[in-house]
């Protein structure tokens, strides 16, 4: 079950004021976007919206890290992508009604809740506020065109070690130096667009090479540095 939290040092320290999404609003702006929004806490496997129900609300990931899912004709579940901090997920909101993917808790986190309704309500109301925020959404939408095709030109063995390097610090430690690691190797295979085969294949030579090794949902980095080198 969701919960809703204060936060301790004000909004000012929160991933709206801090994250890049927001940064061509002006601090009034920033004030007005904050007096819109509500804390939430989620646990890891909580859904925060299920594919479609009603888009209510958005949420900006302050803390944490949420997937995104869908599924497919098939029947089978698949992971869309990752939402760190400062990123939005549930955005579709802002256009449709219903969201068409569900998001879920991959860690424990934190996150501002903005109601569509009265998102909607501050939009018409201030025009330069509404274009502003347009601007900032559609500078994400360019940050996640350039992921993708750099995606393409990118080598299974990069993209992976890029994506642990994203999460490492997100992730909850276990014994021996070990960190939980909530992905399986076809949700791996989902986010990056390589097949499971191939992260089976990348992540054995990578264990074979002492950078890292992942098994039964356990991360053990052994050369760090290393691995931010590969991740390149």
């Amino acid at each position: 079950m969701a919960k809703t939290a204060g936060h301790p040092h004000g909004c000012d320290v929160c991933a709206i004021r801090e994250g890049w999404l927001f940064s061509l609003l002006d601090r009034r702006e920033l004030d007005l976007l904050t007096q819109l929004a509500h804390p939430l806490t989620f646990t890891r496997r909580q859904i925060l919206f299920a594919e479609g129900a009603e888009a209510a609300q958005t949420f900006l990931v302050t803390h944490g890290v949420v997937k995104l899912l869908r599924v497919s004709p098939e029947g089978r579940t698949q992971v869309l992508r990752l939402v760190y901090p400062g990123h939005l997920a549930g955005s579709e909101g802002f256009f449709r009604t219903h969201h068409d993917m569900s998001a879920e808790g991959l860690t424990p986190g934190t996150a501002c809740v903005i109601p569509r309704d009265r998102l909607m309500r501050t939009l018409r109301t201030h025009p330069e506020f509404a274009l502003h925020l347009l601007q900032a959404m559609h500078q994400e939408l360019e940050e996640a065109r350039a992921q993708i095709l750099d995606m393409g030109k990118t080598t299974a063995e990069a993209k992976l070690c890029a994506l642990l390097c994203d999460l490492l610090p997100h992730l909850a430690p276990v014994s021996n130096g070990a960190a939980d690691f909530p992905l399986a190797h076809q949700d791996l295979a989902d986010v990056l667009g390589l097949t499971r085969e191939t992260v089976s294949r990348v992540t054995a030579a990578m264990a074979k090479r002492r950078v890292f090794t992942l098994s039964r949902q356990r991360l053990e980095v052994h050369d760090a540095a290393r691995l931010r080198s590969l991740a390149r």
